[in-house]
């Protein structure tokens, strides 16, 4: 349980960024559908702040339909758990921030596999960068400090 959306959403940024590391050590087994599934929806998301400016004709209203089913579902969902309004509201919040701040942090932790052999060359700029702007810090877990 988390203080505030805030800190539910930057700690579900380092939880998703952590997520993704065991592909490293050839762990691949252990991963089903559902660690990717927050990544490439925000991948989506990107795409279509991307792509629906362009005004691509009949595909600016497929494109967004992902989008709205998610929200549908999370208003239905968020709506059966829920004793009364501001609890439902507060649940669809804790849906959007939990969700779309774990995928940003699988988003991440992909890049820096990508980046670097250690992920320290990724890790330090960029978390400097997180810090200052978002103020989220991605804390390097003992398990994987020294691991080569």
């Amino acid at each position: 349980v988390r203080s505030s959306f805030k800190s539910l959403f930057f700690h579900s940024i380092n939880n998703g960024y952590w997520a993704i590391w065991p592909i490293k050590y050839k762990l691949i087994k252990i991963f089903k559908l559902r660690h990717f599934i927050p990544g490439f929806f925000v991948i989506y998301l990107f795409s279509l702040i991307i792509l629906f400016p362009l005004n691509i004709g009949f595909l600016n209203y497929l494109i967004p339909i992902p989008f709205f089913l998610y929200l549908l579902i999370c208003f239905l969902e968020s709506l059966k758990i829920s004793e009364n309004f501001l609890k439902f509201f507060y649940t669809i919040i804790g849906f959007i921030s939990l969700h779309i701040g774990y995928g940003f942090g699988s988003f991440l932790g992909f890049i820096s596999l990508l980046t670097s052999d250690s992920g320290d060359y990724f890790y330090i700029p960029f978390s400097k960068l997180l810090k200052k702007f978002l103020g989220v810090t991605i804390t390097i877990r003992s398990e994987f400090r020294n691991k080569k």
